[in-house]
């Protein structure tokens, strides 16, 4: 079986105490692009969510999707650094 679900501890800790043998996936990419949006600048958000959906849509596998996204990160780490840190340990949630 596999849940997705947003990225809260709650869900987090329901799962793993109901169907502890589940898999967990968080639902990365509509939930990330609303993050953005509340955690970075407009122009940024903007610019972040932009370039998440063209990974999205044009990344050839799962591999070249997550080292996009990494180069997408990297471009922003500085500005957001508590932000891009959690979205770079979630990724692969």
């Amino acid at each position: 079986m596999l849940i997705v679900s947003d990225d809260f501890p709650s869900i987090s800790k329901a799962i793993e105490t109901l169907f502890p043998y589940t898999d967990h996936q968080l639902c990365l990419v509509v939930h990330l692009q609303r993050n953005v949006k509340s955690q970075m600048g407009k122009e940024d958000s903007q610019t972040f969510n932009k370039e998440l959906k063209n990974i999205k849509e044009n990344s050839l596998d799962y591999e070249d999707g997550l080292e996009k996204l990494d180069d997408l990160c990297n471009r922003f780490k500085s500005k957001y650094p508590n932000f891009i840190k959690h979205i770079q340990s979630n990724k692969e949630r």
